[in-house]
């Protein structure tokens, strides 16, 4: 279930449709608040769309889950 909100995500975000996006990984993490995967992925998205803020928010999420990408991205964006 979780899955195709996920894949759909990636294929949104590769059409350019950030909005839609981040509410495909909305629901990934709304069905499972622990999908790292999930968190990183929007992070990118809202970077993407200019939304500093909640990228470095979501990075940091995905970090603590130990995602060691994301802590790379917050590192390197968020100071």
């Amino acid at each position: 279930y979780a899955d195709g909100y996920f894949y759909r995500g990636i294929a949104k975000y590769k059409m350019g449709d950030f909005p839609g996006a981040i509410d495909d990984y909305t629901q990934v993490i709304k069905i499972n608040p622990k999908d790292s995967d999930a968190f990183f992925n929007r992070a990118n998205v809202k970077k993407e769309s200019g939304d500093m803020k909640g990228a470095c928010e979501d990075w940091r999420k995905a970090a603590d889950l130990g995602d060691d990408e994301a802590k790379k991205s917050l590192e390197e964006h968020c100071g």
